[in-house]
C-alpha cells in the first residue's frame, strides 16, 4: 500500500532491479522488462509490468509480472489511509509475483544441454560432487577412499559437497551427476594420488588438476569460471532469438521459421491496438503482441515515417511478439 502513484512506480522498479539481481545476476536467465499492452494487462490494472524470457522452443516465458494497480482495488474494497496532510484518502497499490515454476523451467531448458542439467555454482544444491576412481588394488583403494573422506570433511566447510563412494563405476557416477548439474566434479584416482594432485572437472567441460593446498582457491577460480561460462552461452542465446519484420507478412513467415521474439512497427499498445494484435495472433496461430521494453533507454523507435505492420497507421512503437506458454 502507498500514498502516491510515483511510490508505486517506485516500487516497481525495485522489483524490476530484483528481477536482474535475481534471474540475470544469480541465475544467469536473460530477460526483457516489458510493459504489457492494455488489453494484455492484468484486469482492473492501470498498467502490468512483466520479465520476458525465450525458451528453448522459441515461446515466451514470462517469469514474474508486477501490477500497477492504481486506486482501482482500493476504491472497490474501500482501503483508505490517513495522509501526512490529515486529509483521507484511497491507497495506491502494487502487486508483484515471481513465477517459481516458472523459473525453474527457464533454468532447465535455457541452461541445459544434452546430458542434463547446468546449474550457476551458487545455487546447486551440490556445488562439489567427489567421485573415486578405483580399480583392483585394494590397499591403493582404501588410501583413495581415506583421501575423498578427508578432502569432503575439509570442503564441506565452505561448500556443499557429496562423495559418491557407492559400488556404480565411475563412468556411471560422471553421467549421473552430470544429468543433475552438479557445477564441480572432483576425480581421485590412484595416479592422482602418487601425484598428490587432485583434477576437478567442470561441468561446461573445463579440466584441470591442482595441488591440495591450492584446492580452495582453484575450486573458486572454477566456480567462477562456470558462471562465466553459462552467462555468456546465455547472452549469446537470448541475442540470437530475436529477429525484425517490417509488415504482417514478414511476420508470419518469421514466426514459422523462426524461434524467438520478433520485432516490429505497431499503431498502439493502448486499447485502440487490440484489432491489430488479434490479427496478428490469428495470422500466426498463436502469436502475442508481448509489449514494449518498460526502460527508455531499451525502447526502439520506429523510423520516420514507418507505418504498422498491420493497419498501416502511424507506428508509435516496435514491439516484441512471440508465442507463447
Amino acid at each position: 500500500m502507498y500514498a502516491t502513484h510515483e511510490d508505486v512506480m517506485e516500487q516497481i522498479e525495485s522489483d524490476r532491479q530484483i528481477m536482474k539481481r535475481v534471474y540475470w545476476d544469480k541465475l544467469r536467465l536473460p530477460h526483457i522488462f516489458l510493459i504489457r499492452p492494455q488489453w494484455d494487462k492484468f484486469l482492473g490494472a492501470n498498467n502490468t509490468y512483466v520479465s520476458d524470457t525465450l525458451m528453448p522452443d522459441g515461446r515466451r516465458n514470462q517469469m514474474s509480472s508486477t501490477h500497477d494497480l492504481g486506486q482501482n482495488f482500493a476504491k472497490a474494497y474501500d482501503i483508505k489511509f490517513t495522509d501526512k496532510d490529515g486529509e483521507i484518502k484511497y491507497a495506491h497499490q502494487s502487486c508483484f509475483g515471481p513465477g517459481i515454476w516458472r523459473i525453474m523451467a527457464a533454468l532447465i531448458g535455457i541452461h541445459g544441454d544434452d546430458n542434463g542439467l547446468i546449474l550457476p555454482f551458487e545455487i546447486a544444491p551440490y556445488q562439489i560432487v567427489i567421485v573415486p576412481v578405483l580399480f583392483s588394488n585394494e590397499e591403493e583403494n582404501r588410501k583413495i577412499i581415506e583421501k575423498c573422506d578427508e578432502l569432503e570433511e575439509e570442503l564441506k566447510q565452505k561448500y556443499r559437497v557429496y562423495f559418491d563412494n557407492s559400488n556404480n563405476t565411475p563412468g556411471w557416477k560422471y553421467n549421473q551427476w552430470e544429468m543433475k548439474g552438479v557445477p564441480i566434479r572432483i576425480e581421485l584416482g590412484p595416479k592422482d594420488l602418487k601425484e598428490d594432485k587432485i583434477v576437478l572437472v567442470r561441468r561446461t567441460g573445463h579440466k584441470t588438476k591442482t595441488t591440495l593446498s591450492e584446492l580452495d582457491q582453484t575450486i573458486k577460480q572454477e566456480a567462477m569460471a562456470l558462471d562465466d561460462d553459462i552467462k555468456s552461452k546465455a547472452e549469446k542465446y537470448f541475442a540470437h532469438n530475436t529477429k525484425t519484420a517490417e509488415t504482417l507478412s514478414e511476420i508470419k513467415s518469421t514466426i514459422k521459421s523462426f524461434r524467438g521474439f520478433v520485432k516490429a512497427p505497431f499503431c498502439s499498445i493502448d486499447k485502440d491496438g487490440e484489432g491489430c494484435a488479434d490479427i496478428i495472433k490469428a495470422e500466426t496461430e498463436g502469436a502475442y503482441v508481448c509489449g514494449i521494453p518498460w526502460l527508455k533507454e531499451e525502447q526502439e523507435q520506429p523510423r520516420k515515417g514507418a507505418v504498422c505492420a498491420v493497419c498501416k497507421k502511424t507506428a508509435k512503437h516496435i514491439v516484441y511478439i512471440a508465442k507463447s506458454w
